[in-house]
C-alpha cells in the first residue's frame, strides 16, 4: 500500500527501533500501561476514526505517524524527571520523519500534535491533529480492565476508568 510507505520506514528505522527498545527497558518493571508498539497502534486507530467522525481528514499515514511517534521521548522523561515526554518525542521525530520523506509542513503538523497531546483541554490546540491525538491517547486506557488501576494516580482521569462489575 503506497499511502503507507513513509510509516513503514519510521518502522523500520533503526532509530525508531531504539527509542522503542529504550523505553521497554525502563518500563520492564512498569505495573500501569506500557508505551509500546502496540500502545501506539491503538492511538493511531483511534486518532484516525476521531479525524473522520469530525470530518476533517489527513492523509491515513500522517496521522498514524502522529501516533506511533507521540511516545518516544518517554525514556528520555524516565531518566529526567524534569524532561516532558511530549516535548522530547517532537525532538526526536524530527530526523524521523525526514527521512521518512515527510514535507516541512507534515513535520510540522506531526510535530506540533505530538509535543501538545499533554497539554490540558483548556488550551489551544495547532490543529485538530492534536485534539484528536490527546483523546485518542486517552481513550486507548482500558483501565477498568487493568489490574492496578486502584493504584494509578492517572485512571480517574481516564474516559475508562469505571471497573465493570458482573
Amino acid at each position: 500500500m503506497i499511502e503507507m510507505e513513509r510509516l513503514h520506514r519510521i518502522w523500520v528505522s533503526p532509530l525508531y527501533r531504539d527509542y522503542l527498545s529504550k523505553i521497554e527497558e525502563r518500563e520492564k518493571d512498569r505495573l500501569f500501561c506500557k508505551h509500546d508498539f502496540a500502545h501506539g497502534l491503538e492511538v493511531a486507530r483511534l486518532s484516525w476514526i476521531f479525524s473522520l467522525e469530525e470530518g476533517v481528514v489527513y492523509a491515513k499515514d500522517l496521522v498514524y505517524a502522529a501516533a506511533f511517534l507521540h511516545d518516544i521521548g518517554r525514556w528520555m522523561e524516565y531518566d529526567d524527571h524534569t524532561r516532558c515526554h511530549a516535548h522530547a518525542s517532537a525532538e526526536l521525530a524530527e530526523s524521523l520523519l525526514t527521512e521518512a520523506g515527510y514535507s516541512a509542513y507534515e513535520k510540522k503538523l506531526i510535530k506540533d500534535a505530538v509535543r501538545e497531546h499533554r497539554q490540558g483541554e483548556e488550551k489551544l490546540y495547532s490543529s485538530p491533529l492534536s485534539v484528536f491525538l490527546r483523546k485518542a491517547d486517552k481513550y486507548s486506557r482500558l483501565c477498568f480492565q487493568c489490574s492496578f488501576c486502584n493504584l494509578c494516580y492517572k485512571s480517574e482521569k481516564m474516559p475508562h476508568s469505571q471497573r465493570l462489575i458482573y
